[in-house]
Order: C-alpha cells, then structure tokens, then sequence
C-alpha cells in the first residue's frame, strides 16, 4: 500500500467506515516496529482491529503489541 493509500485508510477508520483491516503479513503494513505499533495502536483507539493473516496476529487479542514487536526485531 502507497503512503497516501496508508492515509486514505487511517482517515476512513477515523471517519467510522471501517471495522476490521485484514493484511497479509505485518511487514506489509509498516516498515518498522514503532510505526507498526504506532498505527495498530491509533486504529486500536478507533475500534478498529488489525488481522496479520500470515502471521496469525489479532490486535482485538492482548498479546498482539508482543507479536507485532517480535515479527518486526526477528523478522524484518
């Protein structure tokens, strides 16, 4: 995804049309561990969850940040 496709889909959370983001894996989503927390967390706040596919990673689910943390030091 484009960095303006990235902010189109951050500003449809934002305006409420958006529930659940499935993504194939977390390096898709973001470059590094901080932005990848950093969004996770926002659309967190929004009540929006993200669904790693290939990692298997849920954000609606308590140890998310731990796996997004993890995927993104040993996997990058």
């Amino acid at each position: 995804m484009s960095y303006n496709g990235f902010n189109s889909l951050m500003a449809d959370a934002e305006a409420g049309k958006i529930d659940i983001i499935l993504v194939k894996s977390v390096q898709r989503f973001a470059r590094n561990t901080v932005d990848a927390l950093t969004a996770t967390r926002r659309l967190k706040a929004l009540g929006v969850s993200v669904f790693f596919e290939r990692d298997n990673i849920n954000t609606s689910q308590a140890t998310s940040e731990l796996y997004l943390t993890l995927m993104n030091v040993c996997f990058p």
